[in-house]
C-alpha cells in the first residue's frame, strides 16, 4: 500500500507501480529539491481570517502541486489588503520549519497557525519583517513558534551598519535595546546607566539609589548637586509676602503732583468787557493762582507677587546600572 512521508514523499511498497517507478522517483527528487532548497512566492488574494484563512498545504503524491513545501516562503500581495493576512499550514500533522519573509504590500502583519487557530499557538509577524518559524505539528494544539526567540551566540559579526533604537523605557524595550547592542556590535559596559520605567529590573541591571531628583541634560562630564530635594522645592504651596521699599531703595521719594484749576461764571446779559478768558455769557476765573498738589508718598508701599501653585506635573524614572 503507497504511503507518503512528512513532506508528502511518494513511498512505494514492493512490487506496487509497475511500471511508473521512473515518474514517480522523480517527482520525488523535486519534492526533496523543493523541501530543501525551495523558494515560494506566495501571493496572498485576501486577508483571510482566523476562522476561514488563506492555506497553505503540504499535499501528499503528485496530484496538487504545494506551496507549503518551500523551505523559503516568500509572502507578497498584488495591492494592500488592508489588514492583517492569516495563512494556514495544513494538514495539522505536519512538522517542519520555513524560512518567511513578509513582504506584503500596505505593511500589513502575517499571521500563521495550523489546524484551529488559537492567538496563544500562532505566529504573527510584523510587516517586513523575516523568521524562522517552526510547526510542532501535533494536530489539534499544534503551535507554530519563532525558531529564533531564544539564542545563544558565542561570538557574533554583523557587517551592515546598525539601526538606532528608539527610547529605552521598560523591561521589553530594555532586553531589545541590549539585544541590539550586541548584535550591532556594541555592548553596555559594567557601571553604564541608562533610564528605566518597569516593575522589574532586567538581568544584570540594578538600580540606582537615585531618589526625589530633577534631571539634568549636559554636554560635559555628567555630575550630580545640590542639596534640596525635588518635591521640596515645587511642594505645592503658594507663595505669599510684601516687602516696603524705601525712598532710596524704589530710586524716587515722596514727591507731589501740581496742578492749577478754573470755574467758568455765567453772566445774564453777557458784559461787553469779556475778554479772550470769556465767550458769550461765560467767564474764566481762577481760583487759586498757587500751584495745589496731592499729598506726597513714597513710590512704593507693600505690596505682594503670589504664585498660585507650585505644584509642577512629574512623572517618574528610574536609573538602572549594568553589574
Amino acid at each position: 500500500m503507497t504511503s507518503y512521508t512528512n513532506l508528502g514523499i511518494t513511498q512505494i511498497v514492493t512490487g506496487d507501480s509497475a511500471g511508473a517507478w521512473g515518474g514517480i522517483t522523480n517527482t520525488n527528487f523535486d519534492f526533496f529539491d523543493t523541501a530543501i532548497c525551495g523558494v515560494g512566492d506566495i501571493i496572498a488574494p485576501a486577508t483571510g481570517s482566523t476562522s476561514a484563512p488563506n492555506n497553505l498545504p503540504i499535499a501528499d503524491g503528485t496530484a496538487v502541486a504545494s506551496d507549503g513545501r518551500n523551505r523559503v516562503l516568500n509572502f507578497t500581495s498584488a495591492s494592500d489588503l488592508g489588514a492583517t493576512v492569516y495563512y494556514q499550514i495544513t494538514p495539522s500533522d505536519f512538522r517542519g520549519y520555513y524560512f518567511v519573509q513578509n513582504n506584503l504590500m500596505g505593511s500589513r502583519a502575517l499571521t500563521i497557525f495550523q489546524d484551529t487557530y488559537n492567538a496563544g499557538r500562532a505566529l504573527t509577524i510584523p510587516a517586513n519583517q523575516d523568521a524562522v518559524i517552526m510547526c510542532d505539528g501535533t494536530g489539534v494544539t499544534s503551535f507554530v513558534t519563532s525558531v529564533l526567540s531564544d539564542m545563544t551566540f558565542n561570538s557574533l559579526n554583523v557587517t551592515a551598519a546598525p539601526t538606532v533604537g528608539t527610547s529605552v523605557m521598560n523591561q521589553t524595550a530594555v532586553n531589545t535595546a541590549i539585544a541590539a547592542a550586541g548584535s550591532s556590535g556594541i555592548t553596555f559596559l559594567s557601571n553604564d546607566q541608562i533610564l528605566f520605567r518597569g516593575a522589574a529590573v532586567p538581568t544584570g541591571w540594578t538600580i540606582v539609589a537615585q531618589n526625589d531628583k530633577a534631571l539634568r541634560i549636559v554636554s560635559g562630564t555628567p555630575s550630580s548637586g545640590g542639596s534640596v530635594a525635588f518635591t521640596t522645592v515645587f511642594n505645592g504651596t503658594t507663595i505669599t509676602g510684601s516687602t516696603t521699599l524705601t525712598s532710596a531703595q524704589s530710586g524716587v521719594g515722596a514727591h507731589t503732583h501740581p496742578y492749577t484749576y478754573y470755574y467758568l461764571v455765567y453772566h445774564t446779559p453777557p458784559p461787553s468787557n469779556l475778554g479772550p478768558t470769556g465767550t458769550g455769557n461765560f467767564e474764566q476765573t481762577l481760583v487759586n493762582s498757587n500751584t495745589s498738589s496731592a499729598v506726597g508718598a513714597n513710590a512704593s508701599s507693600g505690596h505682594t507677587h503670589p504664585l498660585s501653585s507650585n505644584a509642577v506635573l512629574y512623572y517618574d524614572m528610574q536609573v538602572i546600572q549594568k553589574t
